[in-house]
């Protein structure tokens, strides 16, 4: 059985994705060529036709003018031997002979292939883990902590929770950020508790972490100083006794 196919079919169908892709495309131009231009308007008619035929055949099309008329749903016979004389259209004695159009094919597939490789190892590359030591100090902090507190072992995301951490630790350096890792492992707070201690948890919470630890001012620490005095009984019982701790002003009796 004779096949043909449709001349420059992949250059001026790119990117269909086979034939179950549900479009063609038919530039403006296409009516210009030399060789359509030759062609009775029926007979352009039936060229766009043949155009489909080719998508769904994967451009590899039985030589049947009659199939060819059915398929297309024309009125009038397909005159095959016209598109092949002002050469449309190429013909094949066979689907062997379709082997270079296939051969062109798989390199096209090749080609995609490579590409989409170079895309995915830009990608990796990308999401490679930070390098700063800190951040695998702060992981591993964290890790040990969740463990002895709790354990068992938390759910790490390497490059995620890494990338975290980097932005943890520009913020606040690898001190504070330890320092966080303790508060949030203490809190009591009611939606920690609920949600769990997942870093992701953390990540959300530091405001609320940050200003439940802000610093002391003098007041704070005068308050602080009071409070501890009034629970050291024996510096109270020195102030009663007049301690070494008091001084004795004296009293004027004059007055």
């Amino acid at each position: 059985m004779r096949y043909f196919k449709v001349k420059n079919f992949e250059k001026y169908q790119p990117r269909r994705n086979g034939k179950n892709a549900p479009w063609i495309r038919l530039y403006h131009t296409w009516n210009m060529d030399s060789a359509i231009g030759q062609l009775h308007d029926s007979h352009k008619a039936h060229w766009i036709g043949i155009i489909c035929i080719a998508h769904t055949e994967d451009n590899q099309v039985p030589y049947n003018p009659v199939w060819i008329k059915r398929r297309g749903g024309f009125s009038s016979p397909v005159k095959l031997e016209l598109f092949e004389k002002l050469g449309l259209i190429e013909v094949f004695d066979n689907k062997d002979d379709f082997q270079p159009v296939q051969k062109s094919r798989e390199k096209k597939k090749e080609k995609e292939k490579e590409k989409k490789k170079k895309i995915s190892s830009k990608r990796e590359v990308k999401d490679e883990k930070p390098t700063d030591p800190n951040i695998k100090v702060a992981i591993d902090y964290y890790f040990n902590l969740f463990t002895s507190s709790f354990g068992s072992k938390p759910k790490i995301s390497g490059v995620k929770d890494a990338t975290m951490f980097k932005r943890t630790l520009d913020c606040y350096g690898i001190d504070k950020t330890l320092a966080l890792i303790d508060r949030f492992m203490a809190s009591e707070d009611p939606f920690i508790e609920e949600n769990g201690r997942s870093l992701h948890i953390f990540e959300s919470q530091i405001n609320k972490l940050l200003i439940n630890t802000k610093p002391v001012g003098k007041v704070d620490r005068a308050l602080q100083a009071v409070a501890n005095w009034s629970q050291d009984e024996t510096k109270q019982e020195d102030f009663w006794d007049g301690g070494p701790d008091v001084i004795d002003v004296g009293a004027d009796p004059t007055h």
